[in-house]
């Protein structure tokens, strides 16, 4: 090879080595970038792993299917209680999405709240407003301007206290229980069959209706039935009442002890808890007062003729209970057992015919042994437990046990001026009201705290829908939960100490995090092995130009040498 062409060469392979070098250079920068962003992507799924979420357990069951979100707690629904829970700022402003904010504008609500009460004018501007954004419809809005408006709800009042009461005594009480309670309870004829067997007309149970004339004077009903259906009013009438009781055959007082038993029974499993049910319905249990009279009633009526009737030991009690009739006079016992059943009506409790020997034919055919009891005085008893707990049990009413107990207690039934509240019926519908009772509850809110606008992200949606940003901003204290505590009153607060909120493991984020991870990684990893194999090959091709260069350049070098000694010569 000439002088002249070996430069030529030498200057190729030396601009193709150079190049070479350099994208093994640039291969390698790759390389470090792709480290850092294998880096990058470990931490990220690092962090991924303590990620967590907000979730809204209402029922404390530990649901964790239902996120903490805006809409959640500004729309009225049974997971909020038809209460509003508002985002609010350091300074106790309430933080508002663009649609809320665009209604509080056009309702004019400074941002700095209003001073005093507002009107119910601007309260119905709001709702107008809020039809006009679509959060609710324009229907509904004209139906809640229908309503109302509550200036203390939330500010010293919750939405159950607007139940609308009214006050009345015993009549005005039945008056309201025949309007709304069509409910019936069958008294039954106990199977003869657990009892022992009976003979004749007395077998089982019956009941009997009594009349009492204005003399106090009572008439049993002409026919014994073996089972009555009977409304609360029928327990609660002051002239006809009911008798429920058991005869048996002569000497089998055992019988008689099972019948009271069983009455005791049903009392306690059925009567009592469907009366209190019954009058459920109708009294106002709008406050922890009232409800705890109630629940108060029902356990003491129930241990008035249920537990008390026996004792540890399985037999008969007389706390509450009246026997008569010890001797083996049988006319003149029958004669005081059908007088007490209807001309005596003293005693509370069961009333227990006892006599040993002889045969008679008693109240239900076959009577003797017996016993019965007054089912009205059962609501006598309960409403005045009642009343007494209501007066924190220092109120002149009182029950009494043991013979003659009726005429010596102090029956709340018996004062026709003590008056009872009960619930009335509403114009509008429960969902109106309740949703009537949220906004009222939210706007007086806004009057009251001032409100601020949240910012928007890049898509010009409000952040306060992005549940993570709330998570974030509750996380550093930027915003807290302000609720409606028992008093009344919205409390700020810090959305740990929230009973219904709970942070739980966003599952589905880790298994997001890691399935990018692995993707990328893949990815990385890819990228890596092709760029090895690059940089593989150009150090091949780098080694074999180098191999060249000095081949080249070696016979060059001999050219050069012998084109000197040719001359020197």
């Amino acid at each position: 090879m000439g002088l002249a062409a070996s430069q030529a060469r030498l200057l190729t392979i030396t601009t193709r080595k150079a190049d070479c070098e350099y994208q093994s250079m640039r291969l390698s920068h790759q390389k470090i970038a792709l480290s850092r962003d294998m880096t990058t992507l470990s931490n990220e799924y690092q962090n991924s792993l303590t990620k967590t979420k907000l979730v809204y357990d209402f029922y404390g069951t530990g649901d964790t299917s239902t996120p903490l979100s805006y809409s959640l707690m500004m729309t009225p629904s049974i997971l909020n209680n038809n209460v509003p829970i508002m985002l609010t700022n350091a300074e106790g402003r309430v933080v508002l999405d663009a649609k809320y904010a665009a209604a509080a504008r056009a309702a004019g609500i400074p941002q700095e709240g209003i001073n005093g009460f507002p009107s119910e004018a601007i309260r119905n501007a709001f709702l107008d407003a809020l039809g006009d954004q679509g959060i609710i419809s324009k229907t509904l809005a004209e139906s809640l301007k229908n309503i109302t408006y509550d200036p203390t709800v939330g500010v010293g009042t919750s939405p159950s206290e607007r139940i609308i009461t009214e006050q009345g005594n015993l009549d005005a009480l039945k008056d309201r229980l025949a309007e709304v309670s069509t409910s019936t309870l069958s008294i039954p004829n106990f199977d003869p069959g657990t009892m022992g067997e009976a003979q004749g007309d007395g077998k089982g149970s019956q009941i009997s209706t009594v009349t009492r004339d204005e003399n106090g004077n009572g008439t049993r009903g002409a026919e014994t039935v073996q089972e009555l259906d009977i409304t609360i009013n029928d327990l609660l009438g002051d002239t006809d009442y009911i008798w429920w009781g058991y005869g048996d055959n002569p000497d089998n007082y055992d019988q008689a002890e099972t019948a009271a038993k069983q009455f005791a029974q049903y009392l306690e499993e059925v009567l009592v808890p469907w009366l209190n049910e019954q009058l459920l319905t109708v009294l106002d249990i709008g406050d922890a007062d009232q409800a705890a009279a109630l629940d108060y009633a029902l356990t003491e009526t129930m241990l008035y003729f249920g537990e008390s009737i026996v004792d540890n030991n399985g037999n008969l009690q007389y706390t509450n209970s009246h026997v008569i009739g010890k001797d083996k006079d049988h006319e003149d016992n029958r004669d005081k057992v059908l007088n007490y059943f209807t001309n005596n009506d003293t005693d509370l409790g069961f009333v227990i015919s006892r006599q040993h020997g002889g045969a008679w034919h008693g109240l239900w055919g076959q009577g003797d042994p017996c016993v019965g009891i007054n089912l009205n005085n059962v609501v006598d008893v309960y409403l005045t437990f009642f009343a007494d707990s209501l007066a924190n049990l220092e109120s002149d009413y009182n029950v009494l046990t043991g013979a003659n107990s009726k005429a010596n207690s102090n029956l709340v039934t018996s004062d026709d001026d003590y008056l009872y509240t009960f619930k009335v019926g509403s114009e509008y519908s429960s969902a109106n009201l309740a949703a009537s009772q949220f906004y009222d509850a939210l706007f007086n809110q806004l009057c009251q705290r001032g409100w601020v606008e949240s910012g928007v992200d890049k898509n010009g949606e409000s952040l306060v829908h992005d549940n993570e940003y709330i998570q974030e901003m509750l996380a550093n204290g930027m915003m807290y939960m302000t609720t409606l505590d028992d008093d009344g009153y919205y409390y700020q607060g810090n959305y740990s100490t929230n009973s219904y909120v709970k942070e739980i493991p966003d599952e589905d984020a880790i298994a997001l995090a890691e399935a990018k991870y692995q993707t990328e990684k893949q990815k990385i990893n890819s990228k890596e092995e092709t760029i090895d194999m690059k940089m593989k090959n150009l150090d091949t091709e780098i080694s074999s130009l180098t191999t060249e260069y000095d081949t080249v350049k070696s016979v060059i070098s001999k050219n050069i040498e012998k084109s000197f000694k040719r001359y020197q010569a």
